[in-house]
């Protein structure tokens, strides 16, 4: 993709990220910093969790595309966007059973994550994780128990609704997407 940046190589992939990711580090520190009333501890804040954030979204990428190379599939790149992630292969194996586990790679290593989430909060006794309330109560304060359920959060929904599509391509030149 144009206006992407190569930031390392994973097994053989580029991983680039879209200069118009800088948009979304923007929006963050504005919210976080608006929003919570915290200036600029709040702005940093912000810009942290989607980082973080977006390192999952990166593991999750990788999670489809490392499954991807164990069935010989080429994978070009994973491109990350404001929107998410983005991984370019040559193909998807023509076997249903492959697919299917290239397919469920991605979403797996978020539920992954978020499971050791969920263990460092109990080690750290992070209320926001067993209640709800809590929950509900930390997603919009600058602390680390709400970035803790925040990316909590965030790894489940990717792990439930982060499932690859083909976005109508034939099935060469196949692009995975979240």
């Amino acid at each position: 993709m144009n206006w992407s940046l190569n930031l390392l190589k994973v097994k053989g992939i580029n991983i680039k990220v879209h200069l118009t990711f800088v948009l979304i580090l923007i929006w963050a520190a504005y919210r976080w910093s608006i929003n919570t009333g915290e200036g600029v501890q709040g702005a940093i804040f912000g810009i942290v969790a989607t980082l973080l954030l977006f390192f999952s979204v990166t593991l999750h990428e990788l999670g489809h595309s490392l499954q991807a190379i164990k069935f010989g599939v080429r994978v070009r790149d994973i491109t990350l966007m404001p929107m998410g992630g983005l991984a370019q292969m040559d193909e998807i194996p023509e076997e249903p059973n492959k697919e299917l586990r290239i397919a469920l790679a991605g979403p797996l290593v978020n539920f992954g994550i978020a499971a050791l989430l969920i263990g460092i909060g109990a080690l750290l006794d992070a209320r926001a994780l067993l209640s709800l309330n809590e929950l509900y109560a930390s997603l919009g304060r600058v602390s680390w128990s709400g970035l803790l359920a925040y990316l909590t959060s965030a790894n489940l929904m990717l792990g439930f609704f982060g499932s690859p599509v083909n976005n109508g391509k034939s099935r060469k030149d196949v692009l995975i997407s979240e």
